[in-house]
């Protein structure tokens, strides 16, 4: 999932005003999505294993799809 950090970065940068939000933003999900991982975990034990990835897959499809965009567009440049 360390690449889709990137992704967020470049693809959403321009929506917000400074780079502070958008921060805040990327470190919420962080930390959410570190606690929904441990919980997980804790009421399904070692069965998580087996679907947390293509949990994790499908959570990177829906956001390209509702982004709208492929991965192997370029971003926007700064004038």
């Amino acid at each position: 999932m360390g690449a889709y950090a990137g992704r967020f970065f470049r693809l959403r940068a321009a929506a917000f005003p400074s780079a502070k939000l958008l921060l805040f933003w990327e470190n919420t999900g962080f930390v959410a999505g570190m606690l929904l991982t441990a919980c997980a975990l804790y009421f399904t034990g070692a069965a998580f294993f087996g679907v947390a990835p293509a949990i994790a897959a499908l959570l990177v499809l829906i956001t390209m799809g509702l982004l709208g965009r492929s991965s192997t567009e370029t971003p926007p440049t700064a004038s």
